[in-house]
């Protein structure tokens, strides 16, 4: 028995996880999605290998269009992240709006995105809200 006020998410790479979850009724709140599915093959952590991530990871196009599905599935909330493919939707900002664009409408409107910015040489900070506010209005 949990705790009042304690809440529990699960986080995954694989949309089959949150269907399993949901199949099982898993006593979960929320669900951490990530947009592409980095879990096809075996990796070591680039920690140890002495590689970077980008060497190794595949970030296949139509991961997102899955998750978004399963996702949409579920009553849960559902916190997407990944949605700029690790940095490399970002090569312009046209194409960081459309990932945005994309990502909030193919989630619920109860879902909300997770996204890692590196605001040293642009605002990101400013240009997300503004892609956000633009897309939800």
């Amino acid at each position: 028995m949990r705790d009042e006020g304690v809440m529990v998410g699960l986080g995954t790479h694989i949309p089959d996880v949150i269907k399993y979850a949901e199949d099982k009724d898993w006593d979960v709140d929320f669900y951490m999605s990530c947009f592409y599915n980095l879990s096809r093959k075996k990796r070591e952590s680039n920690l140890v290998k002495g590689t970077f991530a980008q060497q190794q990871e595949e970030f296949n196009p139509d991961d997102p269009i899955e998750m978004c599905k399963v996702i949409r599935q579920t009553k849960k909330i559902c916190l997407a992240f990944k949605i700029l493919a690790a940095n490399r939707l970002c090569n312009s900002q046209e194409q960081v709006h459309d990932a945005f664009k994309f990502a909030f409408e193919n989630i619920k409107s109860i879902d909300a995105v997770v996204v890692g910015i590196y605001p040293e040489y642009l605002d990101q900070i400013n240009l997300n809200t503004k892609y956000v506010s633009q897309i939800l209005s």
